[in-house]
């Protein structure tokens, strides 16, 4: 396995536990405070929310990881992550909605706060695979 295979599964394998992370303790918080001040419909809302925004998180970047051994430039890579990340949002979320019915209000919330947390889990991972080629050619 080269060095850059190498660094780049170990920056999925850390981005897969730190997106998992963040967004189980998003869920576990925001259910718990929904829960205690609007009732378990708002709590498992909010779980069902978080989940759908870690899918999409997960789902851009398996994206990215595969871009990286395609050859795609950064670029390419961080548009296709995002179109791959709003696809499965939005696919995901109206879904949910539609299937499972949770309250709207605290679903969207849910959806909009853990998607801009787990954007900076999917930024790093982002910058750690297109640096890749860089950090090979100095070590």
């Amino acid at each position: 396995m080269s060095g850059k295979a190498r660094l780049t599964v170990r920056a999925l394998l850390l981005f897969t536990v730190a997106a998992v992370a963040l967004a189980a303790l998003l869920a576990a918080a925001g259910q718990e405070i929904a829960g205690e001040r609007f009732g378990d419909d708002h709590a498992r809302a909010w779980l069902a929310g978080c989940g759908v925004s870690l899918v999409a998180s997960l789902a851009s970047g398996l994206g990215v990881w595969i871009m990286s051994g395609s050859g795609a430039s950064g670029v390419t890579a961080a548009l296709g992550s995002m179109l791959v990340r709003l696809a499965v949002l939005g696919l995901l979320g109206a879904g949910t909605v539609v299937v499972f019915g949770p309250d709207v209000r605290p679903f969207l919330l849910a959806v909009a706060a853990s998607h801009l947390a787990l954007l900076i889990v999917d930024t790093g991972f982002l910058l750690a695979v297109v640096r890749a080629p860089a950090i090979e050619r100095q070590g």
